[in-house]
């Protein structure tokens, strides 16, 4: 059975009321979360303590003054120089990853230079 146009308006209709619904929904979880609520409380009371308008980001750059604590975690940096913030994963290398890597890289540099080759080949015979 084919689709009609009027199918295809009923479907966007139900789409774009399933749509409406969604964010309807998610703007009740906004207004009543309970993060949302501990950080307007956070807020205020951070205000509280330094009405100056410095940012929270800002004194806690400076002091700690907040009583909120945020650890420091030594960035981990990959042989590949990926920098890894993770405290909870390992770093974990396999045995032959720089044996792969240099191979990799060799097989790289004489891809290019056959590439050259067969460049420079092809300029000397046709030209």
């Amino acid at each position: 059975m084919p689709i009609t146009p009027l199918d295809m308006v009923g479907k966007q209709f139900e789409s774009a009321a399933k749509n409406q619904l969604r964010s309807a929904q998610a703007e009740v979880r906004r207004e009543t979360s309970i993060v949302g609520y501990a950080n307007a409380r956070l807020g205020n009371a951070l205000h509280r303590l330094d009405p100056s308008g410095r940012t929270a980001r800002a004194s806690r750059k400076e002091e700690n003054k907040s009583g909120v604590y945020v650890q420091e975690h030594p960035a981990i940096v990959a042989p590949d120089g990926y920098v890894r913030r993770s405290p909870v994963q390992p770093l974990r290398i396999a045995p032959d990853y720089r044996k792969r890597l240099i191979k990799r890289i060799i097989g790289g540099v004489v891809l290019v230079l056959l590439v050259l080759g067969v460049a420079l080949l092809l300029l000397k015979y046709l030209f």
